[in-house]
C-alpha cells in the first residue's frame, strides 16, 4: 500500500517493482482506472525492459521478457479482461480512482494471485474516504 502526494516517485517504485518481479521470470498484472492512465507506466517499462525484451505487444500491452517473466497492463474501466490469468504481482496504481476497487480486488484480480502466491500493490493519493482509503487504515 503506497499512499503518497503526487510527484513523490510512486510510480517509479511500482515500476521498478514489476520489472524486478518479471526479470526474475514470473508474471505482472497492471491495473490502473482507465487506458489513458495507464499509458505513461507502460511507455516507461518498454524503455526500462527493451534491453531484455523477447515480445512486445503494442496492441494488448503486454512485455515478454527473455526468461519469460511478464508484464501485462489492464484498463480497470473493463476488469473482466483480468479474469483467467495468474500473477505472481498485480499493481493498482491510482487506486483511488478505481470504481468498484473492493469488489474489483476480491472477484477479479485476488483470484488471479493465487496459484502462485502473489501479492497485490495498491498505489495513488488518498481522494477522500474511499475504499482505499479504507484499505490503507487496515494496512497502515
Amino acid at each position: 500500500m503506497i499512499d503518497c502526494g503526487r510527484r513523490f516517485g510512486k510510480n517509479i517504485l511500482l515500476q521498478d517493482g514489476a520489472a524486478t518481479v518479471a526479470i526474475a521470470g514470473d508474471p505482472v498484472g497492471w491495473g490502473a482506472p482507465s487506458y489513458k492512465m495507464l499509458l505513461d507506466d507502460w511507455k516507461s517499462l518498454t524503455n526500462i525492459l527493451a534491453p531484455v525484451t523477447k515480445r512486445r505487444n503494442e496492441q494488448e500491452k503486454s512485455l515478454q521478457v527473455v526468461n519469460d517473466g511478464r508484464i501485462e497492463f489492464f484498463s480497470l474501466d473493463n476488469p473482466d479482461s483480468v479474469r483467467g490469468k495468474k500473477f505472481k504481482r498485480f499493481i493498482v496504481n491510482e487506486a483511488a480512482f478505481v470504481p468498484n476497487l473492493l469488489d474489483i480486488f476480491n472477484l477479479i484480480v485476488r483470484p488471479t494471485l493465487i496459484d502462485l502466491e502473489g501479492e497485490a500493490d495498491f498505489s495513488g493519493s488518498l481522494k477522500g474516504m474511499n475504499v482505499f482509503w479504507h484499505l490503507f487504515n487496515q494496512t497502515g
